[in-house]
């Protein structure tokens, strides 16, 4: 390793890689240029340290698991892969151009911090908080995970509870959104574990269509489009099938939707569209449910 340390300053510079400060009190401190490779900050106390201008290599992140950051300022730090599970952010900590892709941020708690140009994209973020943060701008996009599989997981038994991801205070809007999506799944799914093996299936099926029709509570324009598209596909069978006229067509297949016609009888191919109309009709209940409660 090379590197210097002002005693003075409290200041490091230069190459620390693989230096253990694990379970260290560390107050008043700066890393600044600092080559942070498989450095530990594990179970450490940092109060108002400064990490300016610090990288990694991938492979080789540093961690900071369980670490409790007060006051800190991170500045223009580049961590892939960074292992900050359960790590405590928080007490006026500032956070400018910080690089987290791939991270291990799992109960990572950035409360009461300043934001800015933070990049969390493909991080696992379970029950990750951002209660009370300033956040100005962040860049973040969710590993790709299917619905189906979380399910699995539960008729599977596994109890741990999925991605949640808390904010609250004067946060970037979309980011906000992504938040309260991820919330609102891990209501859905976690609503379901006490269900009885013969219901598992069927509450499953029920909160995927769910999130398909509405994105899980939050999306008036998809039930619609979902709608029109049922009444729309019925229309094209009563076209074709029955030989009705588009306009005629339209009208039927909208009236098996909504369950009235005309003379009370409709062609039986149309009972099914009835069903979903109601199955829709029970949806948008929920959703609206969910938008008064919110």
């Amino acid at each position: 390793m090379n590197y210097t340390f002002n005693k003075k300053k409290k200041e490091y510079r230069g190459d620390l890689r693989g230096k253990m400060f694990r379970g260290y009190i560390l107050i008043n401190y700066s890393f600044i240029n600092c080559d942070l490779s498989g450095v530990s900050f594990g179970k450490s106390n940092l109060q108002s340290v400064v990490f300016e201008d610090c990288y990694s290599i991938e492979d080789s992140p540093p961690d900071f698991e369980s670490a409790k950051l007060s006051s800190v300022t991170i500045r223009n730090c580049k961590f892939p892969n960074a292992r900050f599970y359960d790590a405590d952010i928080n007490s006026g900590s500032t956070i400018e151009n910080l690089i987290l892709t791939g991270g291990q941020l799992g109960r990572c708690k950035f409360n009461d911090s300043t934001i800015s140009d933070l990049h969390i994209e493909n991080c696992h973020l379970n029950q990750a908080s951002f209660i009370g943060s300033q956040i100005r701008s962040i860049h973040y996009r969710p590993i790709k995970r299917i619905c189906p599989l979380r399910g699995l997981k539960l008729i599977n038994g596994n109890n741990q509870q999925f991605r949640t991801i808390f904010i609250n205070g004067n946060s970037h809007l979309e980011f906000a959104d992504f938040c309260k999506l991820e919330r609102r799944k891990d209501k859905l799914y976690s609503s379901i574990r006490g269900a009885k093996w013969i219901v598992y299936p069927i509450s499953l099926l029920i909160v995927y269509l769910f999130g398909i029709l509405t994105n899980y509570g939050t999306s008036f324009k998809r039930w619609f489009l979902c709608s029109a598209l049922v009444i729309l596909t019925f229309s094209v069978v009563a076209y074709f099938i029955r030989g009705f006229s588009s306009l005629k067509s339209i009208y039927v297949s909208i009236a098996a939707f909504f369950n009235f016609t005309a003379n009370g009888v409709l062609p039986k191919e149309f009972l099914i569209e009835t069903v979903i109309g109601y199955f829709m009709l029970a949806i948008m209940i929920s959703l609206v449910t969910s938008k008064i409660l919110e």
